[in-house]
């Protein structure tokens, strides 16, 4: 957020000119040829308005999660696992260039509690109209989504993963806060889908959270309560 601190104003032209400078710049900037380093959305809706179309579909940025290389006994340690199940849903920008997608989830379950925090995962606010949270629930963010802008629909794809689903349970990995913001353990990595005979499905096919699940507890939902049990002894 652009701060402008005013120790003196001589002048109302100063003043006036200040905030001109201001508007042309961001002008300039949603008008450009090529997009912007900031703001990329509203530029990309611009275009997009300006050659008659509804709707838009961005890159998705190259995000490298914190905990993407975490394997299962390690995660088991650092994140606290739940069975849980999608009851909202909001699409925003959180930073002017992405589109990302806040849900809340409902907890079934708690598997397991772990104390670890991520000091390096950026912090961010669920959107006041997903508010309040009930004792049971959470808010997780997930890469991908879609929001209008100046009448133009834009998209980003998480192309790792799907979107979650109301209709489905997983299984997450997470560091909740004590607001009730939780970050997934190694972004996609941290979610899998729970079917109906309670096989355990990642949702990116690539993480050593992944290999591990498949090979020492054959995707097995009881198996890994199971081993949560001897960890406990």
């Amino acid at each position: 957020m652009l701060k402008l601190f005013a120790i003196a104003v001589l002048a109302s032209g100063l003043v006036i000119g200040i905030f001109t400078a201001g508007n042309i710049k961001q002008d300039d900037a949603v008008t450009a040829k090529h997009p912007p380093a900031q703001e990329k959305i509203k530029w990309h809706a611009r275009q997009a308005r300006l050659k008659g179309k509804k709707e838009v579909t961005l890159l998705p940025p190259a995000i490298d999660y914190a905990g993407g290389a975490v394997g299962l006994n390690e995660a088991l340690s650092f994140y606290t696992v739940v069975v849980a199940q999608p009851v909202a849903e909001k699409s925003v920008s959180l930073d002017g260039n992405t589109v990302s997608t806040w849900y809340k989830i409902k907890v079934i379950e708690v598997l397991s509690h772990g104390d670890g925090k991520c000091p390096v995962c950026p912090s961010f606010d669920p959107p006041d109209d997903m508010l309040p949270l009930n004792k049971d629930e959470l808010f997780v963010n997930k890469l991908g989504g879609a929001i209008q802008v100046d009448g133009v629909k834009v998209i980003t794809h998480d192309p790792s993963s799907a979107p979650l689903s109301f209709s489905n349970k997983y299984l997450f990995f997470l560091s909740i806060e004590p607001s009730g913001v939780a970050t997934i353990g190694g972004g996609p990595a941290g979610i899998f889908h729970i079917d109906d005979e309670e096989k355990i499905r990642a949702l990116t096919d690539h993480s050593a959270l992944k290999r591990d699940i498949d090979s020492r507890l054959g995707r097995s939902l009881s198996k890994l309560k199971e081993h949560l049990s001897t960890l406990k002894q």
